[in-house]
């Protein structure tokens, strides 16, 4: 909760890693006295901080507060996963490999798979811990589906695959043996 406002210019918050590089600094962040929060970026992961707070106004800086101890988490995996397709009756099964994080990354919480339409960046969003999802196939041009993993510590990097529409869904064989079935039917009826 912010001070009297009349008698406080702003805030400074000031960071630093508690096991850290000699040549490490501290970081310094400099917040309105309107604000009574900020964020601390450039923090790396699973590290401690110590974090300290101290008033400013025209007469200097006054006394810091005295410093809590703050853990960051793990980072997420760097691996992404590796994604195939399989279509079904109308629909495009989609499977991977589960991501399997190395000793300093967090552990993967679930997937987060994207469906969107090409040249989008918005469309469908769904949360599974399974290795697979079932999207439906539509009629109207490319899609994209974007899988990543995502633990505590955020998502990892995404895999993308393609999932085309309609006719272009169906494998070349198969258009091929559809087409030279629909023309002998034709002919027949001829």
């Amino acid at each position: 909760m912010p001070l009297n406002q009349s008698t406080i210019d702003g805030y400074q918050v000031r960071f630093w890693r508690t096991h850290r590089d000699p040549d490490e600094r501290e970081h310094k962040v400099v917040v309105s006295n309107k604000e009574n929060h900020t964020r601390l970026d450039g923090l790396q992961p699973d590290s401690h901080y110590f974090i300290e707070i101290r008033g400013f106004n025209s007469a200097g800086h006054g006394p810091p507060s005295d410093p809590i101890q703050v853990h960051t988490k793990k980072s997420p995996p760097k691996q992404a996963p590796k994604v195939s397709k399989k279509f079904i009756r109308g629909y495009v099964n989609i499977t991977w490999e589960g991501v399997k994080p190395q000793e300093d990354e967090a552990p993967v919480n679930e997937y987060r798979v994207l469906y969107r339409k090409q040249g989008h960046s918005t469309g469908s969003l769904f949360t599974t811990s399974k290795l697979y999802i079932d999207l439906p196939v539509y009629n109207d041009g490319k899609y994209v589906v974007e899988v990543r993993a995502h633990s505590e510590g955020g998502d990892g990097p995404v895999a993308q695959i393609e999932v085309l529409s309609g006719s272009a869904a169906v494998p070349q064989p198969l258009r091929r043996c559809l087409l030279l079935l629909l023309t002998t039917l034709l002919c027949l009826n001829l």
